[in-house]
This record gives C-alpha cells, sequence and structure tokens, in this order.
C-alpha cells in the first residue's frame, strides 16, 4: 500500500490535505451510514457447529455435486469472466501467491455467489439434496449467506482485526487472516467474513484482496453501481444475491495493477 504523507491530498477525496482531514479521524468522505451494531448477530453464531473435518468434507461434497452430469460444465462457463482473462498473467514465475489468492476467491464465487438453476447457488441447490451431516450442513447454510464485502481496517491487533463494512456500515471483528501482510489501520480490503469460524470467532473465508485507498471513491462508485443494477432486496431472506456479483468486480479491480502498472484502468 502507499504510504501517505501529512501534507498529500487526502485519499478520501474531499481536497484538504491529509493532516487537515483524516489523519487523527474516519474519512468522511466514505459517507458511510455507519452503525453500532455488529455485522452478525449473536443467535446466529449461536446456531452455527462443525468442525474442521466437516468444514472440509462439506466442499468436498459440493464439489462433487458440481461434477454431477445436470451441473458439468457450470464452472467452466463462471471462469470465463472470472479468471480466464487473466490467464497468462496468474502463470508468470513471481506470481505464485497471485494465483494462489485468485483460486482461491474463484472457489468460493463459484460455489456460494453464481447463480445456477432458478436463481439459487450451487450451495443452495445442494443443500436441497440433504445429502451432508448435521455439521456439514451447519457450515454450508453459514456460507450460503456469505458473500465477498467491502471493508476499511479499522484497528489492528496482534491476533485480529476490526473492520467496517463500507457497504452496510456494520462492524466486525475478526482472526487475522495470513493475508495482507502487516495490515494497517485504514487499508481497504475485499473479503468473505463468516460468523464463526474453527476459532469459534468470525473469520476471513475465500481469500483477500488488498485494494488500493488512492481510488476508494472510484471503487465505491463501481460498486453503487453494480448494486444498483442488481437491485435491491434489503428486506429479503436472499438479500446476499445482491451482492453475488461483488467479488467478480472486486477481482477485477484488484489484479488491474498487475495488468497496467502505475494506472488504475477498472473494467465496467
Amino acid at each position: 500500500m502507499i504510504k501517505i504523507q501529512r501534507n498529500d491530498p487526502c485519499p478520501c477525496g474531499s481536497g484538504k490535505k491529509y493532516k487537515k482531514c483524516c489523519l487523527h479521524g474516519k474519512a468522511p468522505g466514505l459517507k458511510v451510514p455507519l452503525r453500532k451494531s455488529m455485522l452478525f448477530s449473536p443467535t446466529q453464531i449461536s446456531a452455527i457447529s462443525y468442525t474442521a473435518e466437516e468444514q472440509r468434507s462439506a466442499m468436498e461434497k459440493l464439489d462433487q455435486f458440481l461434477l454431477t452430469p445436470d451441473w458439468q460444465g457450470c464452472e467452466e462457463e463462471s471462469l470465463l469472466p472470472f479468471l480466464a482473462p487473466y490467464a497468462d498473467l496468474l502463470k508468470e514465475p513471481g506470481n505464485e501467491q497471485l494465483l494462489e489468492l485468485s483460486l482461491e476467491a474463484y472457489r468460493f464465487y463459484i460455489r456460494f455467489d453464481v447463480l445456477f438453476e432458478e436463481k439459487k447457488t450451487a450451495a443452495e441447490n445442494f443443500l436441497k439434496t440433504r445429502e451432508f451431516t448435521p455439521g456439514e450442513g451447519s457450515y454450508l447454510e453459514m456460507m450460503r449467506d456469505t458473500t465477498m464485502m467491502l471493508f476499511q481496517i479499522e484497528w489492528v491487533k496482534p491476533n485480529s482485526l476490526g473492520l467496517t463494512d463500507l457497504i452496510t456500515g456494520h462492524q466486525v471483528e475478526t482472526i487475522l487472516p495470513p493475508y495482507p501482510k502487516n495490515p494497517q489501520k485504514w487499508d481497504i480490503i475485499a473479503a468473505r467474513v463468516v460468523p464463526v469460524g474453527l476459532s469459534g470467532k468470525p473469520e476471513i473465508h475465500g481469500g483477500v484482496f488488498q485494494l488500493d485507498r488512492l481510488y476508494l471513491n472510484n471503487i465505491l462508485e463501481m460498486v453503487r453501481e453494480n448494486l444498483a443494477i442488481s437491485g435491491k432486496i434489503a428486506a429479503s431472506k436472499e438479500r446476499h444475491h445482491v451482492y453475488s456479483e461483488l467479488p467478480s468486480l472486486f477481482f477485477q479491480i484488484f489484479i488491474q495493477p498487475y495488468t497496467s502498472p502505475g494506472m488504475m484502468q477498472l473494467r465496467t
């Protein structure tokens, strides 16, 4: 991430110098309706129970489901707009971590975000089969209601992060993920936060994209446009479908600096 100096223009877009704007407080340019409530309620958390083995086997069963005749070809079709345009870049020597992050995010995107038959995700369709144990079902039902969202890091502790969802304004404390390295206050990340990880606390699953804060207003505008196209289902039980295309958008934003170093050319 770029180190912002005191006399630099503030990254919030206010037009003021950083030292006279957001150096000592929350960026006013974000205009996020912050809420004191947490991202997940105690009721949600108490209903979730699974082991590491059940998490692994649940994902394996979901993978096998996608290989059945009715679903063959769906994954390849979804791969095209997500990773295929960047296949050569991801294979280049030195881009091993980039490839790993991209594949991890894609694996969760194809299973929990992409809408297939009857406007349902692969996980939602698999859950209708009832071919899983209670623990596997608990994990899949939890993941069914997640997607990658846009967060600002509010604070960093030795083993955890404080995050504000820049779309909903909700806040959450998560276990410190292995990436990004050396996270800093006010860093902007796109991540999938789950209410209960194996630690028993909220965790980040399915990859993290670290985004350039200097382009935050541009990113927020693209998110707003994406959500406007998806529709508003704020009161619906399937409200996560509104955000289902955000992982693909965040991936495009994340990978653009690698395709055009020093430039921010976002595809809409």
